[in-house]
């Protein structure tokens, strides 16, 4: 039963995208996903902790998400899973017996890796979420879902989320949540239904089978959204990231060009081909329903060729779930959603990977806490010197760095304001800010005679800046079409070398416009 109370924000990052969705007394209220930059996560590691817990505190902001407790969706590729068959036991012996099950599938000391279990009662299943029996269960044995995580990572993704101003309450593998989906499902035929959630992602697509609200297993095939985006480049003669912000507004029929169909077709080839191999190699198999999601999912074109070619029932993450897709983005925050269902759900609360941290470090004994009582009792009494006489003769200290500080500061003022040359020279570079007369001023006079020709016809400059011989121009334009022109007309300048666009966003909300950002390589004096 789903806790009004909850206030949750449920994080997964898969496929180099960050996807969010906060939930409040049982409703969401926000969902929404962002590309990581690559220099954060690159090829599904993450490479730059600190700089992640930025972009996640950054994005929360962005979203105006007012929640601090984190639920976070563990990839299936940093996940190891088992069902087991094991005889009855009590919970004491099930904890040290459930990691030796992994001990010829899982690489390193078994003591680097956090385990985490569920035993499936023969009339409850509280792995995924809902109800259902235990299979291949006797009197005498007990059926369980166990998976292995290693500690370095969900110490990791706790420190983000810290790094983030916030607290990693739960984590769980992204089956959990994907699971708790199948039980929004409005009838048990449909629930038990084997059916594999199609998530086409960036560079890699994968099938995940779901049997009788249990996962099965996971196939992977080497293609998915970048092989469209780099088409579309080659095709448009475009930037790869200006081909993607292409594909994911349909802008000029893009998705509809011939090259670009062509490797619909290639991507729909190798989901068949994974599709028959599955059933090949597993004789129980009687797939019949497929869901799309991922950012494949929202490839129009790519989806109706599918729906085409696959002789199966074909709907996107949207489709099966119209209901809880309020903000347009439950393909790509379909993962996110199931762990915050999940975490606000007391009967999934079991395999939550954090507690078990936290479960060990409550486990105190009494010399712990004679320890600390003693340690309490020192802190009292060195109390009243550190913090009474130190404190005063360090806040002394303080008062005489800053006034040492503040005479500095008067005198670089002075010498400036005595250097009519040094006065000159000194300039901004914002650009849409400046006077004609300040603008007369910037030392790189062609940059500003370039930029006096970049404005106008719906186009804004909102500033520059300079690295060498290149300056990146933030710009405002009224569609994408008119970045592409304008690349090509700064190219055709004598003053410049070459142009490429950097970036480009569209508008969110009410705002159509796009910013992006140009770089621009002057030429040789």
């Amino acid at each position: 039963m789903l806790k009004m109370n909850e206030n949750i924000l449920g994080v997964s990052c898969i496929h180099g995208r960050l996807s969010l969705t906060w939930m409040k007394n049982g409703k969401v209220r926000i969902a929404a996903c962002e590309n990581i930059p690559e220099n954060i996560v690159s090829n599904g590691e993450i490479v730059s902790p600190n700089l992640f817990a930025v972009f996640l505190r950054d994005t929360v902001k962005k979203y105006e998400i007012g929640c601090k407790d984190v639920a976070w969706s563990i990839p299936l590729e940093d996940t190891f899973i088992r069902t087991i068959v094991l005889p009855q036991m009590a919970d004491d012996q099930l904890k040290l017996n459930i990691p030796f099950e992994f001990s010829d599938f899982i690489q390193g000391e078994l003591s680097e890796y956090s385990f985490a279990y569920v035993v499936q009662p023969k009339e409850k299943d509280y792995f995924a979420g809902g109800t259902g029996g235990a299979q291949d269960e006797g009197e005498d044995t007990m059926t369980l879902v166990a998976c292995a995580v290693r500690k370095r990572y969900v110490n990791l993704i706790a420190k983000i989320a810290a790094g983030a101003k916030m607290r990693l309450v739960y984590a769980a593998p992204e089956t959990v949540g994907y699971g708790r989906l199948l039980s929004l499902l409005p009838n048990e035929e449909e629930i038990r239904k084997e059916r594999c959630f199609m998530d086409i992602g960036m560079g890699r697509t994968r099938m995940l089978i779901f049997k009788n609200r249990h996962y099965k297993l996971m196939q992977g095939v080497d293609i998915g959204e970048r092989r469209v985006i780099q088409a579309i480049a080659d095709d448009m003669n475009v930037d790869e990231r200006l081909a993607q912000t292409y594909m994911e507004n349909e802008f000029e029929n893009c998705g509809e060009r011939p090259a670009v169909v062509n490797v619909y077709k290639d991507i729909s080839l190798e989901i068949l081909k994974g599709i028959n191999f599955y059933e090949v190699s597993d004789m129980t198999a009687r797939l019949s329903d497929i869901v799309l999601c991922g950012g494949g999912a929202r490839v129009r074109p790519l989806v109706e060729l599918l729906k085409q070619r696959i002789s199966m029932n074909v709907v996107t993450l949207e489709e099966l779930l119209p209901d809880w897709d309020k903000f347009g983005e439950l393909s790509n925050t379909g993962a996110s959603l199931g762990l915050a269902l999940a975490a606000a759900d007391t009967d999934t609360r079991s395999v939550n990977l954090v507690e078990l941290k936290e479960k060990a470090q409550g486990g105190r004994n009494w010399l712990q806490i004679a320890g600390a009582s003693v340690a309490a009792v020192f802190c009292v009494a060195a109390f009243f010197k550190f913090a009474v006489y130190d404190r005063f003769h360090h806040v002394a200290l303080l008062h005489q760095e800053e006034a040492r500080l503040q005479a500095q500061i008067d005198a670089g003022k002075q010498e400036i304001m005595e250097s009519g040359e040094l006065a000159k020279s000194y300039h901004h570079y914002t650009w849409s800010e400046m006077t004609e007369e300040e603008r007369e001023l910037v030392g790189r006079s062609r940059v500003a005679q370039i930029l006096k020709k970049v404005s106008g016809d719906g186009i804004t400059v909102e500033g520059f800046s300079m690295t060498g011989n290149a300056a990146t121009v933030r710009v405002q334009a009224g569609y994408l079409a008119q970045l592409s022109e304008l690349a090509q007309r700064l190219e055709e300048n004598k003053l410049v070398d070459t142009c490429s666009v950097q970036t480009a966003q569209s508008g969110r909300g009410s705002s159509t416009r796009v910013t992006a950002q140009l770089v621009v390589y002057l030429a040789g004096e």
